[in-house]
């Protein structure tokens, strides 16, 4: 039988030393693949939220989109135009627009329809001619207050497999992040991470 001792003993200095320098380079290159691994994973947490925000929120809306969240001749848009108004009081345009977070190109059109159909209508301005406020009608108000119930129970759906104190977790966190980009707009900066630095 082959005593290893023997082996090891045997072993020059130069070839010991040879073994060992292998040995201490193959550990220096393990550390800086895992640094290089670190450095990825940093800089790609950002990609990879932003990637898995975007699936959520697209697939949240599209849940709250279509039957049974919503009438099927009702868009998400209109629903908002018409909760809005139940909740404020009659907008004006600017203001509507800014509420729902729509340009107020697209909103002239769905303001059109909902006018259309009886459920607003445009009352003038006092003191300023060139200005519209858009008010519930009565059927507008009977309206979103029969689908207002449907589409706060799909929301209250859509978040069902989070605990309360996830959701209050992802509100917090959700303004936090919204804040700090209208905060970092009006100042014509770039958004900043909590390091201090820019993305």
């Amino acid at each position: 039988m082959i005593d290893q001792m023997s082996i090891k003993n045997n072993l020059t200095l130069p070839l010991r030393f040879y073994i060992l320098f292998n040995i201490i380079l193959f550990d220096i290159e393990l550390q800086k693949e895992a640094f290089r691994m670190q450095q990825k994973e940093e800089k790609d947490i950002y990609l990879d939220t932003f990637t898995k925000f975007s699936r959520a929120h697209t697939s949240v809306m599209n849940y709250l989109s279509g039957p049974p969240a919503l009438p099927a001749e009702m868009t998400l848009t209109q629903f908002g135009v018409l909760e809005v108004l139940l909740h404020k009081g009659p907008l004006t345009h600017r203001e509507i627009a800014a509420k729902i977070l729509k340009s107020r190109g697209n909103l002239t059109m769905v303001i059109d329809h909902l006018e259309r159909d009886g459920f607003v209508e445009r009352r003038p301005v006092a003191g300023d001619r060139r200005s519209m406020r858009v008010a519930l009608t009565p059927a507008g108000e009977e309206r979103i207050k029969t689908v207002f119930p449907l589409q706060a129970g799909a929301i209250r759906s859509a978040f069902g497999n989070l605990s309360v104190q996830e959701v209050t977790i992802l509100g917090h966190l959700c303004r936090k992040l919204g804040l700090n980009l209208v905060d970092q707009k009006e100042e014509g900066e770039k958004p900043c991470t909590t390091s201090g630095g820019a993305l």
